[in-house]
């Protein structure tokens, strides 16, 4: 819960390795695991300004694919 006790996710499962970290315009990023779709955990993020409100929840992200031998380099 966040703000006025606005839930940020009311999915049945647990969370796990929950993150609060600061937006790069205003407010927060509240980032998160569950296991709401099946045996393995899924990461989750919700936008939250500064004032409680929660942005818009659809999904943008749909998959990641890691390119081999990058090293994690931009």
């Amino acid at each position: 819960m966040v703000g006025d006790g606005n839930a940020v996710c009311t999915a049945a499962s647990a969370k796990y390795f929950s993150h609060l970290v600061p937006s790069t315009s205003v407010g927060w990023i509240v980032v998160w695991e569950d296991y709401r779709n099946g045996a393995t955990r899924d990461i989750y993020a919700q936008n939250v300004d500064p004032y409680g409100y929660l942005g818009d929840m659809s999904p943008r992200i749909l998959s990641v694919s890691d390119v081999p031998g990058d090293e994690g380099a931009a």
